[in-house]
């Protein structure tokens, strides 16, 4: 273990039977730390054991010190507190439906809010929020710097994170030595109890494979692999950075880019067709219509679904110049992915 990690003794991860969560668990084991994870229900832990699985590292399922708890329920959150010197807020729900914004407030902002209250009582260390880029305002090239304006256009996703992080920041003001990251789009095998991966990255390339995706749109943004979201993190707790957030991402590609890259892994044709912003923002609108006339959720986020064509591109120079890191290239994160993807499926 590091010196400055060494002053920690115990670990908190929330999230941590997702993807990302799951991953700074595995990251202190090996660094040496004391783990705890949040967890909600026995099922999402089957979850745990696939990934660990997909690792070979089963045995590190009985080196975490599971709690039973939601963020949700701030009277749930004292016990997953007590004698942690850290905390890595990671849960959150994502999702680009139309009838997921009242469960992301929930989780996201209000989770994130109990989690910033519990701390602020319980007095850790250190408290990092896995925030997103999502969170970010603006167009073009998108820094630290980034400006939320609230009246853009905004998905409910990012809404729900931007929340979040007023949350921590309101924390921060408060005493909670604190600090933000906002990955991009994070590359690496998800957390999932399926036959198929069927969320996160992990869904495109599923999808991918069984030909759902017949089409490709013009829209660009960031990509990051898991490993340098968890890294970045702990770089944060071994300096214990305050009162700032940083970008993390490795770079930018377009989604055609992207999908080339996931095909050629797949030994695939990647999709030839463009599709037009307005014919699937039509298609997604129409789509929301018949739900209500039909009395049934909205299935689409109309601003999720105009991401796709947006063109945006993130800076990482700053955790490059604060750290010294070199970031995995994303061509060698994808090709990792389909390595995991093809040990999965046997």
């Amino acid at each position: 273990m590091s010196s400055e990690l060494s002053s920690y003794s115990r670990l908190l991860v929330t999230g941590a039977t997702g993807m990302l969560g799951l991953h700074y668990l595995m990251h202190g084991i090996e660094k040496g730390l004391i783990v705890r994870g949040l967890f909600r229900t026995g099922q999402s832990l089957e979850k745990v054991k696939r990934l660990l699985h997909l690792y070979n590292k089963d045995e590190y399922f009985d080196r975490i010190e599971w709690v039973k708890g939601d963020v949700k329920d701030i009277y749930s959150l004292e016990n997953a507190l007590k004698d942690v010197d850290a905390v890595i807020h990671a849960a959150a729900r994502i999702s680009f439906a139309g009838h997921a914004r009242q469960a992301m407030l929930d989780t996201n902002f209000v989770g994130t809010m109990n989690m910033v209250n519990a701390a602020l009582d319980a007095k850790p260390k250190y408290f990092l929020h896995i925030s997103s880029v999502a969170a970010l305002d603006g167009q073009g090239q998108i820094d630290e710097s980034a400006i939320w304006t609230p009246s853009a256009p905004h998905t409910y996703y990012g809404i729900s994170k931007h929340l979040a992080e007023m949350e921590v920041w309101r924390g921060m003001e408060e005493g909670l030595p604190a600090g933000i990251i906002n990955p991009s789009i994070v590359i690496g095998p998800p957390a999932t109890t399926a036959d198929r991966w069927d969320n996160g990255f992990g869904k495109t390339l599923s999808d991918l494979e069984r030909g759902r995706i017949p089409f490709y749109t013009e829209g660009t943004t960031g990509y990051v692999d898991v490993d340098d979201v968890v890294e970045i993190g702990f770089r944060m707790l071994e300096q214990r950075v305050t009162n700032e957030r940083f970008v993390v991402s490795a770079g930018n590609k377009s989604f055609r880019e992207i999908l080339e890259l996931l095909a050629h892994e797949l030994d695939r044709k990647p999709p030839q067709r463009r599709i037009g912003r307005s014919i699937l923002v039509g298609f997604a609108k129409l789509a929301n219509t018949l739900a209500t006339l039909t009395f049934r959720p909205k299935p689409y986020d109309i601003e999720a679904v105009r991401v796709l064509f947006s063109r945006t591109y993130y800076d990482n120079s700053k955790v490059r110049e604060r750290f010294g890191y070199t970031f995995i290239p994303i061509e060698k994160s994808i090709q990792k992915l389909a390595k995991f993807y093809r040990k999965y499926r046997g």
